[in-house]
């Protein structure tokens, strides 16, 4: 198995791009990213409420990966009173604020 990020599978590729949230990928960007994956600390599946990918890494080191659209469990909790914690944890933000009668996408982007 070739450890290079264009040798991975296309939806993988798609994945990490879109968590890392650059346009345009460097070698040295590909390389952490394939490192990431590699290492297992990358995932990604479908929100089971709406099926959008979610996305989660956890690098030892966040220095290389201040940009990246990580999951804000912090912000957006969710509501536990109606779901279990195993399911908030698998929901997309919007999702997990739909839950609480505020939508992710209503509210004024961050700066």
């Amino acid at each position: 198995m070739s450890d290079k990020f264009d040798d991975l599978p296309s939806h993988v590729i798609d994945d990490l791009t879109e968590w890392y949230n650059q346009n345009e990928l460097s070698d040295s960007n590909k390389e952490l990213l394939a490192a990431l994956y590699h290492a297992g600390k990358f995932h990604a599946w479908n929100c089971p409420e709406c099926g959008e990918r979610v996305c989660h890494g956890a690098p030892d080191d966040w220095g290389k990966f201040q940009g990246v659209n990580q999951p804000d469990y912090s912000s957006f909790p969710g509501d536990p009173d109606r779901y279990a914690p195993e399911y908030l944890s698998e929901m997309c933000d919007d999702c997990r604020m739909a839950g609480t009668g505020v939508s992710f996408k209503d509210l004024p982007p961050q700066y």
